[in-house]
């Protein structure tokens, strides 16, 4: 994501003040709330399905006992992409 989806409060921005704010923001702030909402759907729209770590081990097991040449960084990029749907 190009942005953050929620905002994190975590250790000195976890304070009473800023949970009521951001709580605040979320209950009673429509706009807000909406585009975090949004936020969230395109973040699983871009995760994609789950599997990723078992679609990447069986790739791994397929190199490996075909014992065939692994391929290059950019090869292996677009292979790790096309599974993974990570945006870099």
């Amino acid at each position: 994501m190009d942005s953050p989806v929620i905002k994190e409060l975590i250790q000195e921005d976890c304070s009473p003040q800023n949970i009521a704010a951001e709580l605040n923001n979320i209950l009673n702030n429509k706009t807000y709330r909406e585009k975090m909402l949004a936020d969230y759907d395109r973040l699983d729209e871009k995760m994609g399905k789950p599997g990723a770590s078992a679609k990447t081990a069986a790739l791994i097991i397929k190199y490996a006992s075909k014992k065939i040449k692994l391929p290059g960084f950019a090869e292996s990029f677009i292979i790790f992409h096309r599974y993974c749907r990570v945006d870099i």
